[in-house]
C-alpha cells in the first residue's frame, strides 16, 4: 500500500504541475519541474535513510514518531487538535519554556500528522507530500531572480532545483524545507508588489512572514529590517546603499539597547540560544568562546563566527561522507564568490543600486552572523546556513563573466 500511495502522490503532483503550466498559472521550464521534484524526493528519501541508519534517527524521525501520536489525538478528539494548531500548550507535549516556543516546536509535527491521514503514516509517503509543499520555495526564488535577470533562468533553474547540496538539505522532514519555502514566498510577493502595486501580493507576504514566525522566528525579525529599507528605498526615493545603511544601523542600535528598553532583551536572547546549543553533544563540536549580551564581546567573537559560516568544514577535516560533502561545498561557493570578484560580467547591475539584491544579502548575510555566534556544531552550521549559502551563491553567479569560464556550447545551454 505504501509503494502504490508514494507513486499516485507522486505522479499526481507531476501531472498538476504541467496542467498549471499548461494553463499559464505557473512560469517554469516542465523538463526542470520534473527532475527537480523527482530529485527532492529522492534526497528526501535518502536524507530519512542515512539519518536513521547512520545518526540514530536525528529529530526528522523524532518528529514523525511524535507526528504518529498527534494523529492518533486528531483522530480521537479533532475539534481538541483543531483548538490546539492555535493553542497548542492547551495540549502540551513537548515542555517547552513559552507559547511561542510551543507554537514553533508544534507547527511541524501538527502538519505532519494532518499528512499522516493521507499517507496512512508512512514516512517515505510523508516525503512525497511534503515535497509538494517544499517544491514551491525553489519556485518562488527562482522567479524572485527571473524577475531582476531575465535572461538567466537556466541559471536559477540549476541553483534552485540541482544544486545538491540546496535539494539535499530542504527535502529532509524538517522545518528548513518550510523556511525555504516561506522565505522565497516572501521576496517573491514583496518584488511583485513593488513592482505592479497589487495589494494581493502585501497579503502573500504577510502570510509568508507568518509562516517564517511560526517555524523560526528569529529568521522571521531578521527578514523585517530588509522588508523595511528595500520599503523606504521604493517609496521614497531613497538610494538603496543609504536605505539599508541607515536601517541596519538603527537596527544594529536597537539590537543592544533592546536589553534596557525592550520587551525582549535579545543580546541575552542570543546568548540563551548559544548556551543552549553548547549543551548539546554532538560529533562535530568546533571551539566557539562564550557570548556576553554587550557589543565588546559581540565583536570579540566576530572572527569565529565568520570563520565558522564561511570557511569549515574543510574538506577532510571530520570523518564521513556528509563531512566532506559539505567541505567541497563551502570552498565550491567560496570559488563562486572569488569569481564574481575576478571575472565580472560587463553587463552587472552595481550592488548598492539595486534594493532586491541588498535585501536578499543583508538577509543572508545577518542569518550567517546568527549561526555563527550561536552554533558550535559543524553539521547543524552546514544544514541551517544552506538557504542562505544559496543566496550568496545566486547573487555571486549572476555577476560572473560565464563566457570567459566555458566553452560556447555550454554558455549557450545557460543562456
Amino acid at each position: 500500500m505504501a509503494y502504490f500511495l508514494f507513486f499516485i502522490y507522486l505522479s499526481l503532483f507531476l501531472i498538476l504541475v504541467r496542467w498549471l503550466g499548461r494553463k499559464n498559472l505557473i512560469h517554469i521550464d516542465m523538463w526542470y519541474a520534473g527532475v527537480g521534484f523527482i530529485l527532492k524526493i529522492g534526497f528526501g528519501c535518502l536524507y530519512g535513510y542515512i539519518f536513521l541508519r547512520y545518526y540514530g534517527g536525528d529529530d526528522t524521525w523524532m518528529y514523525h514518531g511524535q507526528s504518529l501520536e498527534e494523529t492518533r489525538f486528531l483522530k480521537r478528539d479533532p475539534l481538541h487538535f483543531l483548538h490546539s494548531l492555535v493553542d497548542p500548550t492547551s495540549y502540551s507535549r513537548y515542555m517547552m519554556t513559552t507559547y511561542w516556543q510551543e507554537i514553533e516546536y508544534a507547527f511541524l509535527i501538527k502538519l505532519l500528522a494532518i499528512l499522516n491521514v493521507f499517507s496512512g503514516g508512512h514516512y517515505y509517503v510523508n516525503v512525497v507530500l511534503f515535497s509538494m509543499i517544499s517544491f514551491w520555495g525553489g519556485y518562488f526564488y527562482y522567479r524572485f531572480f527571473s524577475q531582476l535577470f531575465p535572461g538567466k533562468e537556466k541559471l536559477f533553474l540549476i541553483i534552485f532545483f540541482l544544486f545538491v547540496p540546496l535539494v539535499f538539505w530542504t527535502s529532509g522532514i524538517r522545518k528548513d524545507a518550510l523556511i525555504f519555502l516561506s522565505s522565497g514566498l516572501f521576496f517573491y510577493c514583496l518584488l511583485r508588489f513593488f513592482q505592479c502595486g497589487r495589494k494581493w501580493f502585501l497579503l502573500y507576504t504577510g502570510l509568508a512572514l507568518l509562516l517564517l514566525f511560526l517555524n523560526r522566528s528569529f529568521i522571521a525579525l531578521s527578514i523585517i529590517p530588509a522588508a523595511i529599507a528595500w520599503s523606504i528605498s521604493h517609496f521614497r526615493g531613497v538610494k538603496p546603499w543609504r536605505s539599508f545603511f541607515f536601517v541596519y544601523s538603527l537596527s544594529s542600535v536597537l539590537f543592544f539597547l533592546s536589553s534596557a528598553i525592550g520587551p525582549v532583551n535579545l543580546p541575552k536572547a542570543f546568548v540563551k540560544r548559544q548556551a543552549d546549543f553548547q549543551a548539546l553533544k554532538g560529533g562535530s563540536y568546533v571551539e566557539l568562546d562564550n557570548l556576553e549580551p554587550h557589543p565588546l564581546s559581540f565583536i570579540r567573537i566576530l572572527p569565529q563566527a565568520l570563520n565558522h559560516v564561511f570557511l569549515r568544514p574543510i574538506p577532510g577535516e571530520q570523518p564521513g561522507a556528509l563531512s566532506l560533502f559539505s567541505g567541497v561545498e563551502t570552498y565550491f561557493v567560496l570559488l563562486i564568490l572569488i569569481l564574481s570578484f575576478l571575472v565580472p560580467a560587463r553587463d552587472n547591475i552595481p550592488i548598492p543600486d539595486s534594493a532586491p539584491l541588498l535585501a536578499i544579502l543583508f538577509f543572508a548575510f545577518s542569518n550567517y552572523l546568527f549561526i555563527g555566534y550561536t552554533i558550535p556544531f559543524l553539521g547543524a552550521i552546514v544544514r541551517y546556513r544552506i538557504i542562505f549559502e544559496s543566496l550568496l551563491l545566486t547573487v555571486a553567479a549572476t555577476r560572473i563573466n560565464w563566457q570567459k569560464l566555458v566553452t560556447k556550447n555550454l554558455y549557450e545551454k545557460l543562456q
